[in-house]
C-alpha cells in the first residue's frame, strides 16, 4: 500500500471532532425541543398584579346614560374618567390586606350623586409553588355595581366567573 493511500492522522482527528460536535448539538437540540431543558432560565411572564379591587360598573352605566362611577378603598381611589365599564383600584402596599376596609363607590347621574359603601377585605389567591415559573400569592377582590347602584361583593379577581353576594353594610 502506498503512503498516499493512507489518510492523514490530522484529518482523521478533525473528522472525529466534527462528528462528535454534530452528535452533541443534535442531542442538545432534541432535548430542547422535547422540553427537557429550559432554553431560558428566566420566566417570560408579565409582572404580577399588585393588590387590587376590580369594579364592574357596566350594568349601572348602561342603565344610566351619561353617568359616572368612581371608587376608593383603603386610602386609594381610581384614576379613571368615570365612564369605563370596568376599572381597578390599586390598593396601597402599606394597607393591611387581610383587614376589612370601606369601599366607597360614588355614582353620579342626571338625578344627582349617591354613595354606596361596602366593608370588605381582599381575598388571597394562592400562588403556584414549585412550578417552572412559580407565581407568588396575590391579593384581590371583584365587586359589581348593580342597576340599582347597590354594591355586590364577589370573590377574588382570579379570572373565573363569580356570582356576587350582597355586601356587608354598616
Amino acid at each position: 500500500m502506498s503512503r498516499a493511500a493512507l489518510p492523514d492522522v490530522g484529518e482523521v482527528k478533525a473528522t472525529r471532532v466534527r462528528h462528535a460536535i454534530t452528535v452533541a448539538l443534535s442531542i442538545v437540540a432534541v432535548t430542547l425541543l422535547a422540553g427537557c431543558a429550559p432554553l431560558f432560565p428566566l420566566c417570560s411572564m408579565p409582572d404580577i398584579r399588585p393588590p387590587h379591587i376590580t369594579v364592574d360598573a357596566a350594568i349601572w352605566l348602561r342603565t344610566h346614560p351619561g353617568g359616572t362611577v368612581h371608587a376608593c378603598y383603603a386610602g386609594a381611589c381610581d384614576d379613571e374618567d368615570g365612564v369605563r365599564p370596568s376599572f381597578e383600584i390599586v390598593v396601597p402596599r402599606t394597607a393591611n390586606l387581610s383587614k376589612q376596609h370601606d369601599l366607597v363607590v360614588t355614582l353620579t347621574d342626571r338625578t344627582g350623586t349617591t354613595t354606596e359603601t361596602a366593608r370588605m377585605a381582599l381575598e388571597l389567591i394562592p400562588g403556584q409553588k414549585g412550578a417552572p415559573c412559580p407565581m407568588p400569592d396575590q391579593w384581590s377582590r371583584i365587586v359589581l355595581v348593580g342597576t340599582d347602584g347597590k354594591v355586590q361583593v364577589g370573590g377574588a379577581d382570579d379570572g373565573r366567573l363569580i356570582v356576587p353576594t350582597p355586601a356587608d353594610r354598616e
